[in-house]
């Protein structure tokens, strides 16, 4: 079956959509994990629960409106991935006096930062990631809680000569759809 990926999902797998087999949701869901096990903690709450802040389409129907993980699917359908959007960049403050920028992005998983550092070629050292001409470093923060609405926050430093285009990297992709 197709299954489409959209924004962050899309950016990890570095594909826009696969092909994979499986007699139900849950079973397509797996294989994908299979390929990419950075999506487990987006993807899930717990084992088989799917989590809340993502969405799953069957041929445009939300899998939670049918039989969830359970729903039977076949070659001819299409599945639809969208990860969680909430949140966003709260705004990147700086240069400070020793030249370092920080921010909260809201939204934005520590899995999939490093995911997008690697890909554009940072290298993780002691803690920090060495880029090109700067370094960045990040932590998790307690996530931020709306009603019944969790959204992951990360403490992101960014310092060095080039410091500016890599703050200017990480928000825009924070605010594609990271976060």
């Amino acid at each position: 079956m197709r299954v489409n990926l959209y924004a962050t999902f899309r950016d990890v797998a570095g594909v826009k959509h696969l092909e994979l087999d499986g007699a139900t949701v849950g079973e397509v869901l797996e294989q994908l994990l299979a390929r990419h096990p950075e999506m487990q903690d987006e993807l899930f709450d717990a084992p088989g629960v799917l989590s809340e802040r993502v969405s799953v389409f069957v041929n445009g129907r939300d899998v939670r409106y049918l039989q969830g993980l359970a729903t039977p699917v076949g070659p001819e359908d299409v599945l639809d991935l969208f990860p969680p959007v909430a949140g966003g960049a709260l705004g990147f403050a700086g240069p400070d006096r020793d030249g370092v920028w920080r921010a909260e992005l809201g939204g934005l998983s520590p899995w999939l930062l490093a995911a997008y550092l690697r890909r554009w070629g940072a290298v993780e050292e002691r803690g920090r990631w060495r880029c090109d001409g700067a370094w960045v470093r990040f932590r998790s923060l307690p996530p931020r809680v709306v009603g019944g609405l969790r959204t992951g926050r990360l403490e992101v430093e960014v310092g060095g000569a080039e410091a500016r285009r890599w703050v200017e990297r990480i928000s825009a992709s924070a605010m594609r759809g990271g976060g």
